[in-house]
C-alpha cells in the first residue's frame, strides 16, 4: 500500500512535512497549501521549488489538492459553507481559469491527478442541479485531457457531491475516462451515508485515489473528526476490500485532527500510526 500524506495536514512548511512523512514511510504528496498559500495560487517559480523539494526528500507530488468548484453553483453567497484552505474564493465563471491553472501546477509538479469539487450545497440536490454538476465536470474533463490529466471528484458533504452512491451516478453521467474518485469516507459519514460497504460498493469501480481520515457521532447526532481507527468507520474492512479488489492508488491521509493541546502535526504522527498499524494487520492475515 503506497501511503501518501497532505502535506500541510502536517505543515505549510514542505520540507518539515516531508521529514516528517520520511519517518513513517510516506513518500507520497498531495499539495493543497504550501508556504500559507493555496496550491492555486503559487507562481511557477514556487511550483518549481515545490517539485525540487518533493524529489530531493525521495518523494512525487501524487495530487495537485485543488480548490477547484468549491465555489457556489449560481450565485456568490457568503460565508463558504465548507473549509477553503486559504484558497482564494473565486465564482464560477472564473473557476475555468482556477482549473487550468491547476492543471499547470499538475503539470510542473509531475502530478497525475488534480482533485476538484461538486459546488457549494445550497439546499437539496435536485436533478437540474445534478445535470448543471455533470455538465461542468464533463466541461472541466475535456479541458484536464489536453493536458493529460485525471480529474478526481472528491465526495464532500459540504457540496452538492457527498456521498459514494451520488458520486458513482455523476462520474457515470460525466462519462469521461479521466474523471474518477477521490473516495473520502469521512466525508460520506458526515453526508449521513455508512461508507464501508454502502458507499464504497457504490464508487469502488471509479475510485483512483483514497482520501483517510475517521468520524463519529456524539450523542447528539453530530459528526466530528477523531483519529484514525477511532471512529464508526469500518476503515479495517474498507482497507481489506481495497486491497482485495486490486486497488494500485495512494493511500492519502488528509488527518483533520489535533490532540487537546496538540498540533496537526502530533494529530497526523498519530493517525500515522494508526494506519500503518491496520494496514500492517491487513499484510499479515491470512487469505
Amino acid at each position: 500500500m503506497r501511503l501518501a500524506v497532505i502535506t500541510d495536514e502536517i505543515s505549510t512548511d514542505l520540507a518539515h512535512a516531508l521529514s516528517v512523512m520520511r519517518e513513517y514511510g510516506a513518500f507520497g504528496a498531495e499539495l493543497r497549501n504550501i508556504w500559507n498559500k493555496n496550491i492555486a495560487d503559487i507562481s511557477n517559480d514556487e511550483a518549481q521549488q515545490a517539485a525540487k523539494i518533493v524529489k530531493d526528500a525521495g518523494a512525487e507530488v501524487v495530487c495537485i489538492a485543488s480548490p477547484v468548484f468549491k465555489c457556489d453553483l449560481e450565485s456568490d453567497i457568503s460565508p463558504a459553507p465548507g473549509m477553503t484552505h486559504n484558497a482564494a474564493e473565486k465564482p464560477m465563471e472564473e473557476q475555468p481559469n482556477v482549473l487550468r491553472r491547476c492543471l499547470e501546477i499538475a503539470d510542473i509538479t509531475g502530478a497525475e491527478l488534480v482533485r476538484v469539487f461538486s459546488f457549494w450545497k445550497r439546499g437539496k440536490l435536485t436533478p437540474e442541479i445534478e445535470k448543471r454538476i455533470v455538465e461542468e465536470l464533463a466541461s472541466a474533463a475535456e479541458v484536464a485531457s489536453k493536458y493529460g490529466k485525471t480529474l478526481v471528484l472528491e465526495n464532500e458533504y459540504s457540496c452538492y457531491i457527498g456521498t459514494g452512491e451520488e458520486t458513482a451516478r455523476v462520474i457515470r453521467d460525466v462519462g469521461a475516462p479521466n474523471l474518477l474518485a477521490a473516495w473520502d469516507p469521512a466525508n460520506a459519514f458526515f453526508a449521513g451515508e455508512i461508507p464501508y460497504p454502502n458507499g464504497y460498493n457504490a464508487v469502488r469501480s471509479v475510485t483512483a485515489h483514497f482520501h483517510v481520515k475517521d468520524a463519529a457521532r456524539k450523542d447528539t447526532g453530530e459528526a466530528h473528526i477523531v483519529p484514525v481507527g477511532e471512529g464508526q468507520i469500518d476503515y479495517y474492512g474498507q482497507l481489506k476490500a481495497l486491497k482485495l479488489d486490486g486497488y494500485r492508488g495512494w493511500y492519502s491521509l488528509e488527518t483533520h485532527y489535533a490532540p487537546n493541546g496538540g498540533s496537526k502535526e502530533d494529530g497526523t504522527r498519530i493517525c500515522l500510526r494508526a494506519l500503518i498499524a491496520m494496514i500492517e494487520k491487513i499484510e499479515n492475515d491470512q487469505p
